[in-house]
């Protein structure tokens, strides 16, 4: 467990800063972290386009770390966890997936291109939501109704329907 005055994701104020924080130590990484970091994510890729000046680009090797790592342990993901990271990763795959941002093209070398390669391969993507449908199932339970209905909303946002292991679509079981 994490001190309370260890920082917090929700204080990175770039997401170069919720990068480095998340990287710091990937094999520590907690899922909490790595949940809250799918959560700030979105905001923090709005604010990377309206800057001006950005600092050392993220490469596409530390997003990738971090979505491996956030996919090799989300058979560990809390209820809460589990829907937080859905709906970041929900949020920025519909961000990343015009292409632009209000017309614009996303600057090359951008987290927002980088995202954009990873999260809407079909097959990536499949891979991603069908993860976390199957590890959702073994905790549907332990659910509460805002982290259900968030869940719910995110797997709408991302366009996408669940399916389980055995065919069935996740929200057959609710």
């Amino acid at each position: 467990r994490m001190s309370s005055s260890s920082p917090k994701m929700k204080d990175c104020e770039t997401i170069e800063e919720a990068i480095a924080m998340s990287m710091e130590d990937p094999e520590r990484l907690t899922t909490r972290r790595v949940s809250a970091f799918w959560a700030v994510a979105p905001r923090l890729l709005d604010e990377y386009i309206q800057r001006t000046e950005h600092e050392q680009v993220p490469s596409s090797n530390q997003l990738a770390k971090i979505l491996s790592i956030t996919i090799g342990n989300i058979e560990s993901f809390s209820p809460r966890e589990l829907s937080t990271t859905t709906l970041g990763l929900a949020r920025i795959t519909k961000k990343v997936g015009r292409g632009n941002y209000h017309g614009k093209e996303f600057p090359e070398g951008s987290p927002h291109e980088k995202l954009h390669k990873i999260l809407l391969d079909p097959e990536m993507k499949h891979h991603i939501f069908s993860k976390i449908a199957n590890a959702t199932m073994k905790v549907l339970p332990e659910f509460d109704a805002r982290c259900l209905a968030n869940l719910c909303y995110a797997y709408a946002i991302a366009d996408y329907l669940p399916k389980i292991d055995d065919g069935s679509a996740l929200f057959d079981h609710l």
